[in-house]
């Protein structure tokens, strides 16, 4: 057997290993995107990041529904359709439509309308922060707009901001992280107004 077919086998055996075909089964929704889920490139691949921690926890679905391995905003189980972990192996839960891959930070729920059709972000600085976060917007329409702290599991760690903005305005908005003792790491700031959000990644350092 020359040595080309030799490498071929062996990686056609060990993508037949690492994908393991069983393991969609054992997360919500995990047949729509098969082991994209956790690769990157599918069978064989690396893993990415959800797969890294659904390996790391034993490739089991409980502890990891309330996590954003992929650093996108939203958690396991929301991109899984399985928001609170209360899915059961076998049962059938959430839009299978509206699944998006929890390992893949380019692919993320979309059901959610996006900020910008209500404002306009002109700069957030600076990045990283340490003692402030300064958040410079343009509002486009009147409406009840929220800015929260959330960590990297999504848990919102501190409401910074909270009122109604009129259209048509500029807000320079300033968030005194003084006495919020966090960690240092990746946070996001949650951006809330009438039905839409946004979310968007902000590096912070103590």
């Amino acid at each position: 057997m020359s040595k080309l077919l030799l490498i071929i086998t062996f990686m056609f055996s060990m993508s037949q290993v690492l994908a393991k075909p069983g393991f969609p089964s054992v997360i919500p929704n995990g047949s729509e995107n098969g082991c994209l889920n956790c690769h990157k490139f599918g069978p064989g691949s690396e893993r990415n990041q959800f797969g890294q921690d659904f390996a790391e926890n034993g490739f089991a679905w409980e502890g990891l529904f309330d996590i954003d391995s992929d650093g996108d905003g939203f958690t396991n189980g929301q991109e899984l359709q399985d928001p609170d972990g209360l899915w059961v192996e076998g049962e059938e839960i959430g839009d299978p439509e509206l699944v998006t891959l929890p390992g893949d930070d380019s692919d993320f729920p979309t059901s959610i309308k996006d900020a910008s059709r209500y404002i306009n972000f002109t700069n957030i600085f600076p990045n990283p922060a340490t003692h402030t976060i300064n958040l410079e917007l343009f509002v486009k329409s009147s409406g009840n707009m929220e800015v929260v702290l959330l960590d990297m599991q999504g848990r919102e760690v501190a409401s910074l901001f909270n009122a109604y903005v009129v259209m048509l305005s500029q807000k320079n908005l300033s968030f005194n992280l003084s006495g919020l003792n966090l960690a240092s790491g990746r946070y996001y700031l949650g951006i809330y107004i009438n039905d839409a959000a946004s979310f968007k990644p902000i590096n912070i350092y103590n």
